[in-house]
């Protein structure tokens, strides 16, 4: 049995067993347990974790007992067996009768590395994992399942681009690559929450790609074909690994379409200057590629000289070299630079290093988060979506952060920690000329910024959307930016989720009004699940 808070189903059983006397008594059995399991109290699942449970043994069962009774007698049996429930990853697991793992998005990811690295994976919980797994099956067929399960997730985007970066971490990309039938990546992107891919103009800030990634790309544009809807996913996914805000831009597809298409009409550079010269990177089992082009384009509009390490680099679809390095994935390296959203001029501040998983780390700004359903609800989503530039520049993230900073969200907090690792010592961009910024906002931002007129200039995205969270919530929940963001709790942030847990005194009806603390559940431009919970621990250690 599998147990996860939504939006996925609360609670899975894959195998139930009744005994009965008569085949009615046995079906009215299997109703009130299917009622029961849905209303009980479940520790640990109820806070956004994924619980796998071997065997659950409920005991005789009366014809007679109500749904609600019985629903207590599942919380108590559950509650024994979740106390001996130990993390997937340690050598008693396989003989343990419940695994935790932080989310199902994760927990895809784990079986993914432990795949790409040649493990066989023959515990007994990973077929709750992804249905169908086998460890003696061929290895292509092992990459197909795990894919099938990243698309059964909300955030499929993102799971499907981190088995990617597993198995070009290990090498093993074209065993992953060769697996995807024909027709496959039209689908998937619609699974995605793309609509379709039909080509547009090239984007006058196109996305960048590792060279390890580019020559990927370039290797199987040769093999599927510049048109072939897989070659499309599989780029969309890699810019998804280099820019994670970007999985909230409806038109990547088409942009990608359209870069693949223009490089073929333009073929590959035949210049011998060095700035237009590509390196290859050695692999080893892979032969050596005769024409190593990197997405490059005659008509590039400026070059920079390379320098040694260039494997790190990050490549152009439709210009030359840029020498910015490598973009690792969230939490995994540290910040020594914090700028401030709005100016262009950094501030020194003290190192700081950011886990790659947070799990129930204490904050004092646990309310932060509540940010995220008021923005949705003044149409952020749908600014973003009209100029895909923004998110390019790191935007939601950089706009969450400057919001925390204003309310006091102390440097070394998780997630500033979280938020400043989405866009890293990256110089802030510039993201409106001056006079341009009201026309870019959707309508309901420009209406509650309208009355009354604001004393200070909106001059840039942060003072604007600051100002229209802060009166929202003025008008709404009738509080504060600091009452409502500066609550106590522990947040757990993976690459896929991010939560946060309140106690249980922390429940605030003008909260609870407005729905605010409803899981706001695949946030695009978030890049992940967001999801509340309340609970007891929530003090800090």
């Amino acid at each position: 049995m599998s147990i996860q808070k939504s939006p996925l189903p609360a609670r899975r059983v894959r195998r139930l067993h009744v005994r009965a006397d008569a085949e009615d008594d046995a079906r009215h059995a299997a109703t009130l347990l299917s009622d029961a399991l849905s209303t009980a109290s479940l520790p640990g699942a109820d806070r956004g974790r994924l619980i796998v449970i071997q065997r659950l043994a409920l005991g005789r069962i009366s014809a007679h007992v109500s749904p609600a009774s019985l629903a207590l007698r599942i919380e108590r049996v559950t509650r024994d067996v979740m106390s001996q429930a130990v993390a997937y990853d340690v050598p008693a697991a396989g003989d343990a009768n419940a695994v935790v793992f932080s989310d199902r998005g994760d927990a895809i990811i784990a079986l993914a590395r432990l795949h790409a690295r040649g493990a066989p994976a023959r515990e007994w919980f990973w077929t709750a994992i992804v249905r169908g797994w086998r460890a003696d099956a061929s290895r292509g067929e092992r990459w197909s399942l795990l894919l099938q399960a990243a698309h059964g997730v909300p955030e499929a985007a993102v799971v499907a681009a981190a088995l990617i970066d597993q198995a070009i971490g290990a090498g093993v990309e074209d065993a992953l690559l060769s697996s995807i039938p024909a027709g496959q990546g039209g689908q998937w992107l619609r699974m995605e929450g793309w609509s379709g891919f039909p080509t547009e103009p090239l984007p006058s800030r196109p996305p960048h790609l590792t060279r390890r990634r580019a020559e990927i790309v370039n290797r199987w544009r040769r093999n599927w074909g510049p048109t072939d809807d897989r070659l499309v996913w599989l780029t969309t996914l890699l810019t998804v690994l280099e820019h994670p805000a970007a999985v909230a831009d409806p038109r990547l597809p088409a942009k990608v379409a359209f870069i693949l298409r223009a490089f073929e009409r333009e073929g590959p550079p035949h210049s011998d200057s060095q700035s237009e010269r590509v390196t290859r990177v050695d692999r080893p089992g892979v032969p050596e590629d005769p024409a190593p082009e990197v997405f490059e384009r005659a008509s590039a509009p400026q070059s920079h000289p390379q320098s040694s390490g260039d494997s790190d680099r990050r490549v152009s679809f439709a210009g030359a070299l840029r020498p910015t390095p490598i973009a690792h994935e969230t939490f995994d390296r540290p910040s020594d630079i914090v700028h401030s959203p709005g100016s262009r001029v950094g501030r020194k501040a003290e190192q700081v290093h950011a886990p790659k998983t947070l799990c129930g780390a204490f904050t004092p700004c646990a309310g932060l988060l509540f940010v995220v359903p008021i923005l949705e609800r003044l149409e952020f989503a749908a600014f973003l979506a009209s100029q895909p530039t923004f998110l390019d520049g790191g935007l939601p993230a950089r706009l969450l952060w400057f919001i925390g900073q204003r309310v006091g969200l102390p440097p070394n907090d998780p997630l500033a920690l979280a938020f400043h690792a989405e866009f890293g010592d990256q110089a802030d961009p510039v993201f409106f000329e001056t006079g341009d910024l009201a026309s870019h906002l959707p309508g309901r931002a420009r209406d509650i910024l309208s009355s009354p007129k604001p004393r200070a200039p909106l001059d840039s995205p942060f003072t604007a959307w600051l100002t229209a969270v802060r009166r929202w919530s003025r008008r709404h929940p009738r509080m504060g930016l600091t009452t409502l963001i500066r609550r106590p709790g522990r947040v757990h942030i993976s690459r896929t989720h991010i939560g946060a847990c309140f106690a249980l005194s922390q429940i605030d009806v003008r909260v609870r009004r407005l729905a605010l603390d409803v899981d706001p559940g695949w946030v695009p431009w978030m890049g992940r699940v967001v999801q509340f919970s309340y609970g007891d621990h929530h003090g800090p250690d």
